[in-house]
């Protein structure tokens, strides 16, 4: 159970990509899977940068309690992907 944080942030993803409120047709379904896919292995453990201390750490720095552990700032996402799909296309549809 140390990994579960894998599917979660997953999970996270793919309600990105997934929005409930709009009816996906099959193919488009798939299509927003595989970027989702992308998306997550571009940037899953990315590294970070600091770490942000909420004041009430240093109220009650004992307490253990889930608002006064610090947090990690992440590098900004990347969507290197995006290019990759785009010069992918480009080539389908220019070459011969």
């Amino acid at each position: 159970a140390m990994d579960t944080f894998y599917v979660e942030s997953f999970n996270n993803v793919l309600n990105m990509f997934h929005d409930k409120r709009i009816s996906f047709g099959n193919e488009e379904y798939f299509r927003r899977s595989k970027l989702a896919v992308l998306h997550w292995n571009e940037n899953v453990d990315r590294p970070h940068t600091s770490m942000w201390v909420p004041p009430e750490a240093y109220l009650a720095p004992n307490l253990g309690s889930r608002k006064a552990k610090s947090k990690k700032n992440y590098t900004k996402r990347t969507y290197g992907y995006t290019w990759s799909i785009w010069n992918n296309l480009m080539n389908f549809a220019y070459t011969d």
